[in-house]
């Protein structure tokens, strides 16, 4: 059988497929295939398509782990094994998950995280506690002042009507009245969205 969809993350427990699909869901959705009867009228929703980007897919020893995106902002979700939300990981603020890995006879979700104003640092993910408490692994330390840097995030209204999020990184004592000079970056296409990440040629 040939479908024209994309799948993530796919694990295979109790005899049955896990995974994320855009089949029917362009946002994504979590689904439970029996390979034995794999027909897409007898997938089983786990997870439905909702107003957040559904990424990947993580399994970990008390259930799932949903990684979205949120107007470019990344989220992180615990769920059981049938994909009910246990949990929403207070990750540090507005920035990126890079990488996320576990082990299915593991409670912990190692995270590669950065933001604008954060550079990259590892985290640990506690998935068998309430609330899923985050503590840190690796954090990189830089000689830049970064408590001086704002970022707000906003969206831009394209010509189609399409809603476009937006960032705006400067320092917090500029004047926003419009004369100052301005770096503008994007990019649409493919399926690859541009989220935060910490670069020094921005912040020097």
């Amino acid at each position: 059988m040939r479908l024209d969809a994309l799948f993530e993350g796919a694990l295979l427990r109790k005899g049955r497929i896990v995974a994320v699909t855009n089949h029917g869901a362009p946002r994504g959705r979590v689904v439970r295939i029996d390979p034995a009867d794999h027909a897409p009228d007898r997938w089983e929703t786990l997870v439905p398509e909702g107003a957040q980007s559904l990424k990947s897919l993580l399994a970990v020893k008390g259930g799932l782990v949903t990684l979205t995106l949120d107007r470019a902002v990344s989220r992180m979700q615990v769920r059981d094994h049938d994909g009910k939300q246990l949990a929403e990981v207070a990750l540090p603020g507005v920035g990126s998950v890079n990488g996320a890995d576990a082990r299915m006879d593991s409670d912990r979700v190692v995270v590669e995280w950065s933001s604008f104003t954060s550079p990259p640092r590892l985290l640990s993910v506690d998935t068998s506690k309430a609330g899923a408490p985050v503590g840190t692994l690796v954090d990189v330390k830089t000689d830049l002042r970064l408590d001086d840097v704002a970022v707000e995030q906003t969206e831009y209204r394209s010509y189609d009507g399409t809603r476009v999020p937006m960032f705006l990184v400067h320092s917090k004592a500029m004047k926003r009245d419009g004369s100052n000079a301005t770096l503008l970056t994007g990019y649409g296409g493919f399926n690859v969205p541009i989220t935060p990440g910490f670069s020094r040629r921005y912040l020097w």
